[in-house]
C-alpha cells in the first residue's frame, strides 16, 4: 500500500507560493531589530561581561514570564515607591522602580511580538512619542548634551514604561491589584516612619526628605481611599480606613505645604457629593487635631509657623521661580536644553540659587525644553483626563445613575490621582518614573468597559397608549 510522505514546511521557500506563506510582520520586525542591535550588543558584552550576563539571565526569565507580563507592571508600580532601595552599577544607580522597569520593557515587547493582540492604548498615546522626540531636539541643541545623555535615555525608558503599564493593566482586576500594591507601599513607608512621629521636626521617613515622603503617602492614600469605598467587607473596610488614616497622619507630620494644598483639594473633591464621607472626613480631622499635639507638643506651632509662609524656604523658592521665568523669556522655543536645567547660569544671568530646579514641574519643562514641550505634555494629560471624564458620562447614560459603584470607583480613583498630580506639580519640580507610571495606570483605567457586571441597562419605558376620545351620547 503506497505511503504518502509530506514535510511540514512553514518557511517562505522560493518554490512555495508566497501568498500562502508570507513572512510574519512581527517576525520581520524582530529580525531587523536584532540585526540593528547586534553590533551594540557585542560592544556591550566586550566592555561589561558581568552586566551583559545578568541582562541575558533577565531576558531568559522574561521569556518564561511572557505570559504574565502584567506581573512586571505590578513590580514597577510597587517599586516606584522605593527609590531608597536600589543597586549601584557602573553607569548609574538604579532603584527598585528602575530595575523593575528594565525588566518590564523587554517582557512587554516580547509578549506583543509573540502574541496576536495589539497593545491596548488610549487614542492619544501617540503624543508620548512626540513628547520624547521634542525632548531629543531640545537635548541636542542645549549647551551640554554630552553631560545628560543618561537622563535622555531614562526619559525614553519611563515614557515606554508609561505605555507598557497602560497596555498591560487595562483590566478591572489588574487595576484593583495595582491599587492594592500602591496602598500597601504607602502603608509600609508610614509604618517605617512611626518612630519619627514624636521626635522629628518634619517627618521624612526612609527618604529623609519630608516633601517626597508626603508626596509618596498621598499617591498611595488616594487608591486606598478608592478601595475603601468599593469594598463591602467590614474587616477590609476597617483595615483600609486605618491605612488611609496612618498615611494622612504622616502627611500632616511632614508639614509639606504643597502636599497639604494638593491632597486637601483632592479630598474635598472626593467627598463633594457624599454627605456621609464628608462627616467622616470632619470626624477624622477632629481626631487628628486632638492627636497631633499629643504626639509632639510643638507640632501645632511648627505647622502654624510654616503655613505663615515667611521662612527662608519660601524666599528661595521664589528666586528659583524667577530664574525659570527668565529662562523661558530668553529661550521660549527650545529652552536651555532637556536635562540641562542645572546649567541654567550658562544661558541666563542667575545671581542666587544657581543649579536648583524651579520647584514647579510645568515651569521646569518650559525652561528646560521650551513652551512647546509644556504644551505637548498638557495636551496628553488633557486628552487622558477627557477620556476618563467621558467614561463617567457614558456610564451615566447607560445605567441612568451617577452613583459610583463597581469599577466606577476605580475610575474615580484615577480622577483623584490626576487632580492631585495637577496641583502637587505646582510646587514640585520632579516628573520622573512615579509620574509617568501613574499616568500609565490612569490610561489603563480609561480603557475599562463602561458597564460593570453589577450594573444593568434600565429597560426602555413601554410606549404610552394613544389617548382615547369619548364621543357625546346622542340625544333624542
Amino acid at each position: 500500500m503506497p505511503v504518502a510522505w509530506s514535510l511540514p514546511l512553514t518557511l517562505p521557500l522560493p518554490f512555495r507560493n508566497r501568498a500562502k506563506a508570507p513572512l510574519d510582520s512581527r517576525a520581520g520586525v524582530a529580525v531587523l531589530t536584532g540585526l540593528a542591535l547586534a553590533p551594540l550588543l557585542g560592544l556591550w558584552v566586550a566592555s561589561s561581561p558581568t552586566v551583559a550576563g545578568g541582562a541575558t539571565a533577565g531576558i531568559a526569565v522574561a521569556a518564561i514570564l511572557m505570559g504574565r507580563a502584567h506581573w512586571a507592571a505590578y513590580a514597577t508600580l510597587f517599586g516606584m515607591f522605593f527609590t531608597n532601595v536600589g543597586l549601584p552599577l557602573g553607569f548609574a544607580y538604579l532603584d527598585l522602580g528602575d530595575l523593575s522597569s528594565m525588566a518590564l520593557l523587554p517582557i512587554w515587547l516580547l509578549s506583543r511580538l509573540a502574541g496576536n493582540r495589539r497593545p491596548r492604548l488610549i487614542p492619544s498615546w501617540w503624543i508620548i512619542p512626540v513628547y520624547v522626540l521634542w525632548m531629543y531636539v531640545t537635548y541636542a541643541v542645549g549647551g551640554a548634551p554630552t553631560e545628560v545623555f543618561g537622563r535622555f535615555l531614562r526619559q525614553i525608558q519611563i515614557a515606554m514604561t508609561c505605555l507598557a503599564v497602560m497596555d498591560l493593566l487595562a483590566e478591572e482586576k489588574r487595576v484593583e491589584t495595582a491599587f492594592w500594591l500602591m496602598a500597601i507601599a504607602g502603608t509600609i513607608h508610614a509604618l517605617l516612619a512611626v518612630p519619627q512621629f514624636g521626635s522629628a521636626y518634619r517627618v521624612g521617613g526612609v527618604y529623609d526628605q519630608p516633601n517626597y515622603f508626603a508626596h509618596s503617602l498621598s499617591m498611595a492614600a488616594i487608591p486606598a481611599l478608592a478601595l475603601w469605598q468599593s469594598t463591602a467587607r467590614s474587616w477590609v473596610k476597617s483595615l483600609l480606613a486605618g491605612m488611609v488614616g496612618l498615611m494622612v497622619l504622616g502627611v500632616i507630620l511632614s508639614i509639606s505645604r504643597g502636599t497639604y494644598l494638593a491632597l486637601g483639594l483632592t479630598l474635598i473633591w472626593w467627598v463633594r457629593r457624599n454627605r456621609r464621607q464628608l462627616f467622616a472626613g470632619l470626624a477624622l480631622a477632629a481626631i487628628f487635631g486632638a492627636m497631633v499635639p499629643q504626639i509632639r507638643e510643638r507640632e501645632s506651632s511648627d505647622i502654624a509657623a510654616r503655613m505663615a509662609m515667611h521662612d527662608l524656604s519660601v524666599t528661595n523658592r521664589w528666586v528659583t521661580v524667577l530664574n525659570g521665568l527668565n529662562a523661558v523669556e530668553a529661550h521660549p522655543i527650545f529652552g536651555v536644553g532637556f536635562g540641562q536645567y542645572t546649567q541654567l547660569d550658562r544661558s541666563v544671568e542667575v545671581t542666587q540659587q544657581a543649579g536648583r530646579s524651579a520647584h514647579n514641574f510645568y515651569l521646569s519643562i518650559a525652561a528646560a525644553s521650551g513652551i512647546p514641550a509644556l504644551l505637548i505634555y498638557l495636551s496628553f494629560v488633557g486628552a487622558l483626563s477627557r477620556s476618563i471624564w467621558r467614561w463617567q458620562g457614558k456610564r451615566a447614560e447607560l445605567t441612568g445613575s451617577n452613583l459610583p459603584t463597581g469599577r466606577a470607583i476605580m475610575v474615580q480613583g484615577a480622577q483623584g490621582m490626576l487632580i492631585y498630580m495637577g496641583f502637587t506639580l505646582l510646587t514640585k519640580g520632579g516628573g520622573g518614573a512615579a509620574l509617568w507610571c501613574t499616568l500609565g495606570l490612569c490610561g489603563a483605567v480609561a480603557q475599562l468597559p463602561v458597564r460593570g457586571d453589577d450594573e444593568t441597562v434600565p429597560p426602555p419605558a413601554p410606549p404610552e397608549p394613544p389617548p382615547t376620545e369619548t364621543l357625546p351620547e346622542p340625544t333624542a
